[in-house]
């Protein structure tokens, strides 16, 4: 769990010293019944955070090609698999490993997890064209942070209202969702996947080419004043608008 917070503020040798020395622990004394899954969970959370999710990846397929695994240990290897999955340009294989992730979460009775996992897919579906399937599983992934005052899963749920807000050519609300995203994470000193920084820039570096330099940092100054649950509230709204659009595609 220590090794787990310095990952979250992005101190990789801390987190790698820390996990070794849970690792030898565990050829000890066994793993936690609790958390049998913790130090592979924790090792391939090191091998993204260090832009390797090709160990990652292989981290988890052993873990459940070859052990006994727990539906909540099921779980976080399937989460830590779809997450490679995405990453690797692979978001037919990410979608799939969610799937079960979702049926392994079901069935141990995780709410908790399914914020984030719920978030995981509609970055997938983001990925595979499917920006109405990404709205309403960022919708339910929104509901639960909101519900559980998960502040990083809210922040999460801004940044993808943020995409479709300047998707829909209301590029100034897309700065306020994303500036406002980066107060609560900096808040929680969070510390971004390399992608959803790289994605995070692409998308105020376009927003500041519409708006020009002015309206962007007032946009932006907007964001970081106005009141969270005002901030909540309209992401709601922009996804609940994006997930009952109409299909396109004949889907």
């Amino acid at each position: 769990l220590q090794a787990d917070l310095h990952l979250r503020l992005g101190e990789l040798a801390e987190a790698e010293r820390l996990v070794e020395r849970a690792a030898a622990l565990v050829d000890e004394v066994g793993v936690p019944a609790f958390d049998d899954m913790g130090v592979v969970r924790t090792r391939g959370e090191l091998a993204l955070r260090s832009d390797d999710p090709v160990t990652a990846l292989q981290l988890a397929k052993t873990a459940l090609d070859h052990r006994p695994v727990t539906p909540r240990g099921e779980a976080r290897l399937w989460n830590l698999a779809a997450i490679a999955h995405n990453i690797l340009g692979d978001p037919t294989a990410a979608a799939d490993a969610l799937d079960h992730c979702l049926q392994a979460e079901e069935a141990a009775g995780l709410e908790t997890f399914l914020a984030n996992t719920h978030g995981n897919y509609a970055e997938v579906l983001l990925a595979l064209g499917d920006p109405i399937g990404a709205a309403m599983h960022q919708l339910a992934a929104f509901e639960w942070a909101r519900a559980m005052v998960d502040l990083t899963l809210v922040a999460y749920s801004q940044m993808i209202a943020a995409r479709f807000a300047f998707d829909d050519g209301a590029t100034a609300d897309a700065v306020k969702m994303q500036s406002a995203a980066d107060v609560i994470l900096a808040s929680q000193g969070m510390s971004l996947y390399l992608v959803d920084a790289e994605q995070r820039q692409v998308l105020l570096d376009a927003a500041r080419g519409v708006l020009g330099a002015a309206d962007f940092e007032r946009a932006r100054l907007e964001g970081e004043s106005t009141p969270a649950d005002q901030l909540a509230d309209q992401t709601e709204a922009i996804l609940r608008r994006r997930a009952a659009s109409p299909s396109t595609t004949g889907g």
